[in-house]
């Protein structure tokens, strides 16, 4: 099958023609916006995550990201819409810039703490149905982790609701 752009209108000539041009050079440079390699974070976003992929920058919103899974040097991000986004580097890089909201819970594997909805004694149960593994030299370091995330987001929930006169603690 083949993917092209069909450009319709009743504009003159000349003017669709080098609309049709710009836009055939842009896909032969591709710097246009592709599905699954552009995401552009929203104002309420709360952190951003920035990569290299495929020799361009990529900035994509912390708020989107399920977990994150390397295999090898290939580091995959699971989001929570269903989209998985590969590109090469080191975990130690990317724990850098995620921030406390984000643990790394197996040699392979790290988690969204806003998007776990229970942990057991070997796993994360996330938003979507997922299980990620907790290793076992991690899981004092990673329970202790997810336990103050928790205390922190109830305190959080707790002004929130305070701060409203109608509510009564």
């Amino acid at each position: 099958m083949k993917k092209g752009i069909l450009i319709v209108g009743d504009e003159n000539e000349i003017g669709m023609k080098l609309l049709e041009q710009q836009l055939s050079e842009r896909l032969k440079r591709r710097d246009y916006p592709v599905e699954g390699e552009y995401f552009w974070p929203g104002e309420k976003e709360t952190g951003v995550f920035r990569f290299r992929q495929k020799g361009h920058e990529r900035v994509l919103s912390t708020d989107w990201i399920l977990y994150l899974e390397k295999d090898m040097r290939r580091i995959f991000v699971h989001l929570e819409n269903g989209v998985k986004i590969s590109f090469y580097g080191r975990m130690e890089e990317v724990l850098e810039q995620l921030g406390k909201r984000f643990c790394q819970c197996h040699k392979s594997y790290v988690v969204n703490l806003d998007k776990v909805l229970g942990m057991t004694e070997t796993s994360f149960h996330l938003k979507g149905g997922a299980e990620i593994p907790i290793g076992q030299r991690r899981h004092g370091k990673v329970s202790l982790c997810y336990k103050e995330h928790k205390e922190q987001k109830n305190l959080e929930k707790l002004r929130f609701f305070e701060s409203f006169s109608c509510f009564e603690m």
